[in-house]
């Protein structure tokens, strides 16, 4: 089995070996691809980011070239006017000369991101051409119209009227700026033409990008995966089915091949939840063996253990699809039966035939042993309304068997009183040990042939603080059940040990 187990992991490993290595190759083809794709959208969205802004800086020029232009003629026009004050031709002349340095700085910084690499790698240029090729040359135009300006921004008042008399600048400066406007509307139309025919672009890449990616997926499906996840999923039905087997033995009794207390928690579980308000009800069976022990001291534990399998094997009689049968450990039993149609009480007389096949002679090595059993049933909904509570409920059932020699014993909604009773009666002798309650009731013990007293019988008495002295066979069974009888014994072994005996047997006497 092992040797099967082992062959299994080195085939998977051997298979996660395959995929890992292919799957390495299909993210490296997937990262290149992303990769790419990033960066052509980088790409786009740089070279729109530098479009945007030449624009901006285009719109800019055309509107400071025909403010020079204005400021220019205003000059011109005032020097043949004597009541023009200076401050205003001032202005005039401030506004030439700060308006040529912006339009000389933003042809600076056209053609600067104009010709700057996209993510360090291309250029796209498109107003360049504009700015330093015929027919446009707008940037040395724009170099000689600033110099005209400056030049004419520098003349004083009898400057301006003696250029004004020999030419007419308002139609030099209308005509030479003309040109240029042109030049500034094309090149403005050629950013723009060149942004739309990016974002075509791209986006036409782009859909290349994403159908190169879905056919590399579907190839790596074929090709790469396909492959592997058939091998895989056939080995994965042997580790199942192994596993099934692992979990089916984890779940069984060794000894007697029944469901254990795990196999049996969650048959109850399933069963529970199935149980139906219009179905039949379901019926739990505890079953304890009586006088065990002396097969097994008496006769050894390997015909304890024939005693148990047999057992196991009669109880198989009455299970079905609907029922289970089970040992909880050492030689308590369980039977679930989720599909008994009567009325609880009804069920004692399944419970007396499963106790007559436990009954039955068992012979062991030439010897005949006479098996016996107490049962306990409980029903849910009736007496419970989940598994915790229905177990206890068939646990109080069998105990009530077994203290009352009733063998078999169905439990009644009376008993959930005595159970609260007891649950209560339990918490008390707790407090009653810690608080010291219990006290004990001697009995002198005398020598039949001499009538010498020669020793005390102890029996325990709980002085109750409310219920005053209670005796033994009170409290003594439930102490049994819940565990409590050590901690007793021990208490009155306290209480025993430290009497001065020699002084009340000389009192006595």
């Amino acid at each position: 089995m092992w040797g099967w187990l082992s062959r299994i992991r080195g085939r998977t490993g051997s298979a996660s070996a395959h995929i890992a290595r292919r799957y390495v190759f299909a993210l490296v083809l997937l990262g290149l691809t992303t990769l790419v794709s990033l960066a052509v959208i980088e790409s786009s969205l740089a070279f729109q980011q530098r479009q945007v802004r030449i624009a901006s800086l285009s719109a800019e020029q055309s509107r400071t070239f025909t403010q020079i232009g204005s400021a220019v003629r205003g000059l011109l026009q005032s020097s043949g006017s004597q009541d023009t004050p200076e401050e205003v031709r001032e202005v005039w002349r401030d506004r030439i000369l700060a308006d040529s340095r912006v339009l000389k700085a933003n042809t600076r910084e056209i053609l600067a991101l104009d010709n700057k690499p996209l993510l360090g790698l291309v250029r796209l240029p498109v107003m360049t051409p504009y700015y330093r090729s015929a027919p446009h040359n707008l940037e040395a135009r724009i170099d000689s119209y600033v110099s005209s300006a400056q030049m004419i921004a520098w003349l004083d008042t009898e400057g301006l009227a003696s250029r004004n008399s020999e030419w007419i600048p308002s139609d030099i400066a209308l005509g030479s700026g003309a040109g240029i406007q042109t030049s500034f509307d094309r090149a403005m139309a050629e950013a723009y033409r060149a942004a739309s025919d990016n974002v075509a672009l791209m986006q036409r890449i782009e859909r290349l990008i994403v159908a190169f990616m879905l056919a590399l997926m579907l190839l790596e499906g074929i090709v790469l995966f396909a492959p592997l996840v058939r091998r895989l999923q056939s080995e994965e039905v042997q580790v199942r089915t192994y596993a099934s087997q692992l979990e089916g033995q984890a779940r069984r009794d060794p000894l007697t091949n029944l469901a254990n207390r795990k196999g049996f928690n969650t048959w109850l579980d399933m069963a529970i939840a199935m149980v139906d308000d219009d179905g039949p009800p379901l019926a739990l069976a505890l079953i304890d063996l009586d006088k065990f022990k002396p097969v097994n001291d008496n006769f050894g534990h390997a015909a304890g253990d024939a005693l148990l399998v047999e057992i196991a094997r009669r109880l198989e009689r009455f299970s079905g699809p609907e029922v289970l049968v089970a040992r909880l450990g050492g030689d308590e039993f369980a039977l679930i039966d989720a599909g008994f149609e009567g009325e609880p009480c009804a069920f004692k007389a399944r419970l007396e035939e499963i106790l007559a096949a436990i009954e039955e002679p068992f012979q062991f090595e030439g010897w005949e042993l006479a098996p016996g059993a107490s049962l306990g049933a409980a029903f849910l909904p009736h007496h419970a309304d989940n598994p915790k509570d229905l177990v206890k409920a068939a646990d109080s059932a069998l105990c009530l068997a077994k203290a009352r020699n009733l063998r078999t014993h169905v439990y009644d909604p009376g008993m959930k009183a005595r159970d609260a009773l007891e649950r209560l009666t339990a918490i008390e002798l707790h407090r009653a040990i810690a608080q010291g309650e219990f006290t004990a009731f001697y009995q002198p013990q005398v020598a039949l042939h001499s009538g010498a007293l020669f020793g005390f019988e102890a029996f325990v008495r709980w002085r109750h603080p409310e219920r005053g002295m209670v005796p033994a066979a009170d409290f003594i069974r439930i102490a049994e059940r819940q565990g409590i009888i050590p901690d007793i014994t021990a208490s009155m072994l306290e209480t025993v040990a430290g009497k001065a005996w020699e002084d009340l047997i000389r009192e006595r006497l």
